[in-house]
């Protein structure tokens, strides 16, 4: 079982949409939005964007800037997820969790960068 809850918050990376087949720019996917591992099915895990690394490009995770002291990381929800088969021959596509970053910006009242007002 899991006690996580659904949404469309996973979208497809700028750098590959409309360069890998099938893919489009602002496509999104939907996963199971968590707040912790418990929160997720037995053998996937609460993946969640990271805050305040300043290593991320913020077009990808507009969380890289917000400071830590501001959005504590254990605030941040997630998608549950579960890891690659190594044996599997499917292509996989470069996603990230933009979408559910902007949407616990919103819920903390912090503004995102300005580039990103119009996806909210």
């Amino acid at each position: 079982g899991t006690a996580a809850s659904p949404a469309c918050v996973v979208q497809v990376s700028a750098s590959v949409a409309g360069r890998v087949p099938g893919t489009f720019s602002g496509q999104r996917f939907c996963g199971l939005v968590c707040n912790a591992d418990s929160y997720c099915a037995t053998g996937s895990r609460c993946t969640r964007p990271e805050v305040g690394t300043e290593k991320e490009d913020v077009n990808e995770n507009p969380l890289t800037f917000v400071s830590k002291f501001m959005l504590p990381p254990d605030d941040v929800k997630g998608v549950c997820t579960y890891k690659g088969k190594k044996s599997t021959k499917v292509d996989s596509v470069e996603v990230n969790l933009k979408p559910l970053a902007l949407r616990v910006m919103k819920q903390r009242g912090i503004m995102p960068p300005p580039q990103m007002r119009e996806d909210l």
